[in-house]
């Protein structure tokens, strides 16, 4: 299985709003689409890591076929990683046999459920029961 790690901002919850830290530069006053990595939504979770640009994923650096923008790439291993002080880097939390989208962000569809997201882009989505985020005390 392709394997893809994503380092993200550091925080302990990934379901919302909330602090992040060690985070380059958090768009929208404080907002990285990192902050609902692991907020299930419809028995999915929906990836996010800023790409340069904006660009997305270049999926033949995993796989040799061609691809074209927003085309999928099933069965890939996403591990989340942040700088968490005084450990340095550290696992906050993985997907399993998640979908990547080549070169394109996707748009979350439907109405603001819990009033603290509008139009956050996602790289990457997985069953919820496929994906582990890990307890605070284990993040070392």
């Amino acid at each position: 299985m392709p394997i893809l790690f994503f380092r993200v901002g550091y925080m302990e919850s990934y379901a919302g709003r909330g602090e992040i830290k060690y985070a380059g530069t958090p768009q929208n006053n404080g907002v990285g689409g990192e902050m609902w990595n692991f907020r299930e939504e419809n028995g999915r979770f929906y990836g996010f890591v800023w790409s340069m640009n904006f660009s997305g994923i270049n999926l033949s650096r995993l796989d040799s076929r061609t691809w074209k923008p927003n085309d999928e790439l099933d069965g890939v291993d996403i591990v989340f990683i942040a700088k968490n002080p005084p450990y340095g880097q550290v696992i906050v939390g993985w997907y399993t046999n998640a979908t990547v989208f080549h070169k394109q962000y996707r748009v979350r569809r439907g109405s603001k459920k819990q009033g603290d997201w509008e139009q956050l882009h996602y790289l990457c989505e997985v069953d919820s029961d496929n994906a582990v985020l890990l307890p605070e005390e284990e993040k070392t």
